[in-house]
């Protein structure tokens, strides 16, 4: 599997403004995330994580998955 990081803004981490961000990934049968749906979390950070997710590749599998995801946006451990 290959994995991205999400972007953390540097507004957003300089203002504190952490949390967690839910999302689910929609996994093609050939391990390439073809839709990611929010699930919960800020907006912003959302969207960095959803801009991370679209670029995962997943190992190939028999048939397409939804897969949870889950990111924790802390601006003291980052």
């Amino acid at each position: 599997m290959v994995m991205f990081d999400p972007e953390y803004p540097t507004i957003m981490k300089n203002g504190h403004f952490d949390g967690q961000v839910r999302l689910e990934a929609t996994v093609s049968a050939n391990g390439t995330v073809s839709k990611v749906e929010v699930k919960g979390g800020n907006p912003i950070l959302a969207q960095c994580a959803s801009q991370a997710v679209t670029r995962w590749k997943y190992a190939p599998a028999p048939a397409q998955t939804v897969e949870e995801v889950i990111f924790n946006f802390n601006a003291n451990s980052r």
